[in-house]
């Protein structure tokens, strides 16, 4: 495994700072300008919150080295001077090792169904290193989430779905990997960005308006004090999903964050899902919690204790659901139920663990009814920014919208 560079010094913190700075306000200003006059701020359609058409995910901006490519994904996820190939092999090298994770034990994954079909680089470089630019994974779908605003990411998140192939076959294999990117700025602003670019009909204007606001939404956090040479700046990534059926026997889930102790990307607690002990020997404080909460449960204003919270998420079969016959009463079964990743992958939705599904190149991803219906949801939220019409955090629901 390659080794790791050194941590930047305080010299390069104070330039990445000023630098940071110089492109998040120079990408905002070539986005403002060039985005047509926003028609109607209610006038909304769900490609506006889950672009997924052709044209822009089998477009060259979408493969290689492009700007919405695998490779960039990880590049912006990565924080200079760490070599991305390094981010991704250690990653990955970590993904294939048994873990405690908020001391629940995790099961290594078998990475190597994921290697044996990465390309290598060639024979001029190092051939056993993989080749970031020849990725097996087809970029699925982007989705701005503004209904995801919160203290440190005020626009939300920007997401980008990866569904994972076969290089040799071309076929779809059953993995995705979500990039969830953290956003700053007025999400008021944000909103009537995303709303003006759906506006464009020319394709390859379109196509040119969405990387400008990728590249504005990537910069957006990379601001910071120049004058403080102690301060670290890290990638604007939140976290990176996985939703795999390849490394695993069972539908598996688990969450990755960057770790500046690490310097790369750790798994972490799948976020409100309990750990599998909780579905047999433990289940019986995991109902005893929730007979305790149940009315706050209910109405999503209570957090899962995290010391409930597991490594990963299994779904054991296609109408999974928590907590049937428990005990509990069924309104807080069902809200607790589909705030998990588990549940909200499976019986609780209707969907067979994927929302959004890997493709052949010639066709748009399998989307399920649930996240069909979700979009319109978050296309109220949405068109109340855009209006400023002052409703919009009444539009926001809690629990499941995480996923």
């Amino acid at each position: 495994m390659p080794t790791l560079h050194k941590t930047p010094g305080t010299a390069s913190k104070v330039i990445f700072c000023l630098l940071a700075s110089v492109l998040s306000a120079s990408s905002a200003a070539r986005a403002e300008s060039s985005l047509p006059a926003l028609e109607s701020c209610t006038q909304f359609s769900d490609e506006t919150l889950l672009i997924t058409r052709l044209d822009v995910t089998e477009h060259v901006i979408a493969k290689a080295d492009g700007p919405l490519s695998f490779k960039r994904m990880i590049e912006s996820s990565t924080r200079p001077p760490i070599d991305p190939r390094t981010t991704v092999e250690t990653w990955l090298g970590k993904w294939g090792e048994s873990r405690l994770v908020n001391g629940h034990v995790v099961p290594a994954a078998n990475v190597d169904e994921m290697l044996l079909y990465w390309p290598k680089e060639g024979p001029a470089a190092n051939q056993d290193r993989i080749a970031l630019d020849r990725a097996p994974f087809r970029l699925l779908a982007v989705l701005p989430r503004l209904d995801l605003r919160r203290v440190d990411a005020e626009a939300g998140e920007l997401r980008f779905v990866f569904g994972a192939f076969d290089p040799n076959t071309l076929a779809p294999r059953p993995l995705t990997i979500i990039f969830e990117f953290l956003v700053a700025g007025s999400p008021e602003v944000w909103a009537e960005r995303w709303m003006r670019l759906a506006q464009i009909s020319d394709a390859d204007r379109y196509r040119s308006e969405l990387v400008k606001l990728v590249d504005l939404a990537l910069v957006s956090r990379l601001k910071g004090d120049a004058h403080s040479g102690a301060r670290v700046i890290h990638p604007p990534i939140g976290q990176i999903r996985t939703n795999d059926f390849v490394m695993m026997t069972e539908w598996d889930l688990r969450e990755f964050h960057w770790s500046e102790a690490d310097l790369g990307f750790v798994a972490m607690p799948v976020a409100r899902t309990p750990a599998e002990a909780f579905r047999s020997s433990r289940g019986s404080e995991l109902v005893e919690w929730i007979n305790a909460n149940s009315s706050a449960i209910t109405v999503g204003e209570v957090e899962m204790p995290r010391e409930f919270l597991g490594g990963h998420a299994l779904v054991p079969h296609d109408n999974f659901r928590w907590l049937v016959d428990a005990g509990v009463s069924e309104d807080a079964r069902k809200a607790f139920s589909l705030a998990t990743c588990s549940g909200c992958h499976s019986g609780e939705t209707d969907t067979r663990f994927l929302h959004i599904e890997p493709r052949w190149s010639t066709q748009p991803p399998v989307i399920s009814e649930f996240l069909r219906r979700e979009i319109p949801i978050r296309g109220k939220d949405l068109v109340a920014l855009a209006c400023r019409s002052g409703q919009a955090s009444a539009e926001k629901r809690p629990d499941h919208d995480v996923h």
